[in-house]
């Protein structure tokens, strides 16, 4: 979500001199971005680009639909009242939004930042509210295919690109199967983890042809530990097709508790959440998605453009092409550092060593206090957090189960150094497989653990092997 938001009352300072003109025409004008990509009988795709100083007009929502920021930047909204929203946005932050029958939002945007704001809006036209709504809307050049496409899905050539706001006349027409096709498109996925499948998944679902490129040749499903489950997430797997039950999908808990030096409980809150585990929810998405789109083992070289499509080269020389490539391919990204090769990682003074043991190998005492509820120990500077997740075969049964933990510890970049070579003197650029972490390393960390530790984390963190 959003780093940072600054409301005000009063109206922006520079709100149009016919502000009052605009927002009557905004009531009907539902043209939510600055380009069209794309439509089915579903779903409508917009995109906005706007570049420092740049402002997409009032427009309103009435239709649920949800945005994706593709680069970090900060936009001002200002809503049909005047009030004024200051937003900061991190690349990959989503929300999602929906209207009830009669509901309503009116806004615009201007780009506040440095750097370009770009993002993409999937409105979806089977919402409470009906499309008849919105009967006016902009006329965008597709530029993929150098058409304009209407809500209703007519496709017709345009001389020029029209001005904003525009109204439009409807004139119904059942779209060509030639059309559909050219509004399908193929989308080239590169990266096969969470936010990779995520994607392929929902952009299928509105009519894509999607592939997954995925580096690793083994299943990355037992990679990763525990992840927290939020509203959001059920929400996305249910709107990707994938209804899961929460008592299955992993632990559920009934609330937090802390934990000080002594194992005494200093605070305690009712908040219940399903714990689940990276791998649980990977092999979920894995297994929505057929077979043949998954193509593990591919490794991106670089991207090549022509104006009419996008190419992934690949290492083994093989070329793949598509009408649009997304880079999902994690934090050292192939594809981020072609584009935008001044964006790099930067360490934020902080490692985590994260574990998991099986419940059954703790002490009573230590199942009781921890083994039914998220808990935390805050040492001077620090954070243990841990929480059960499901054992073997996505067990979730008491006595079955696993324990995960994650302590996160300042360190220095010379002791980063040293955490991060292994037992043959080889440095590691982010983590370090368990079996390659030195001895004496791993030992200074038990020390630890037991001198600053509640004692129930201090046993996790001396079982776990």
């Amino acid at each position: 979500m959003a780093n940072t938001i600054t409301a005000r009352n009063a109206p922006a300072k520079n709100t149009p001199l016919d502000f009052a003109s605009e927002r009557a025409a905004a009531q009907t004008n539902g043209c939510v971005g600055t380009k069209l990509l794309s439509q089915t009988d579903r779903v409508r795709v917009w995109t906005i680009s706007l570049e420092p100083g740049e402002r997409i007009g009032l427009h309103t929502h009435v239709l649920d639909y949800f945005w994706a920021a593709v680069t970090a930047g900060r936009g001002r909204s200002r809503n049909g009242d005047g009030q004024e929203v200051e937003v900061g946005y991190q690349a990959g932050d989503i929300k999602h939004l929906t209207y009830a029958t009669g509901e309503s939002m009116m806004h615009d945007l201007t780009s506040i930042g440095d750097t370009r704001l770009i993002f993409v809006t999937v409105k979806f036209l089977d919402s409470d509210n009906p499309r008849s709504i919105c009967r006016r809307q902009c006329w965008l050049l597709y530029r993929m295919r150098k058409l304009t496409l209407h809500p209703d899905g007519l496709i017709r050539r345009l001389e020029r690109k029209p001005a904003w706001p525009c109204s439009m006349t409807y004139h119904k027409m059942e779209p060509s199967l030639r059309d559909k096709e050219r509004r399908q498109g193929r989308i080239l996925i590169v990266g096969g983890s969470m936010a990779g499948l995520f994607a392929a998944i929902l952009l299928r679902k509105i009519g894509f042809q999607v592939d997954v490129f995925e580096r690793s040749i083994a299943s990355l499903e037992s990679r990763g530990a525990g992840i927290v489950t939020h509203p959001e997430l059920f929400s996305i797997l249910t709107q990707a097709g994938i209804p899961v039950d929460p008592n299955t999908l992993g632990v559920a808990v009934p609330g937090r508790r802390i934990f000080d030096r002594t194992g005494q409980i200093t605070n305690e809150i009712a908040l219940p959440q399903v714990l689940t585990s990276w791998g649980r929810l990977y092999a979920l998405l894995r297994a929505a998605l057929p077979h043949a789109i998954l193509h593990d083992g591919t490794t991106l070289a670089h991207v090549e453009e022509t104006p009419d499509q996008v190419t992934a080269v690949f290492a083994d020389g093989q070329k793949v092409s598509g009408d649009l490539l997304i880079g999902a391919d994690g934090l050292f990204s192939t594809v981020r550092r072609q584009f935008l090769p001044q964006v790099q990682p930067a360490y934020a003074g902080y490692v985590a060593w994260r574990g998991l043991v099986d419940e059954t190998a703790l002490s009573e005492s230590t199942r009781e206090a921890l083994c039914n509820r998220f808990a935390f120990c805050l040492p001077t500077g620090e954070q243990m957090l841990g929480y059960p997740v499901s054992g073997p075969d996505d067990d979730v049964r008491p006595g079955h189960r696993r324990y995960n933990f994650v302590w996160y510890r300042p360190a220095g970049p010379d002791q980063l150094g040293r955490l991060l070579t292994d037992t043959h003197n080889e440095r590691h650029e982010l983590s370090i497989p368990p079996n390659r972490i030195r001895p004496e390393v791993m030992a200074a960390m038990r020390q630890d653990a037991d001198r600053l530790l509640a004692p129930p984390f201090a046993e996790v963190v001396r079982k776990t092997r």
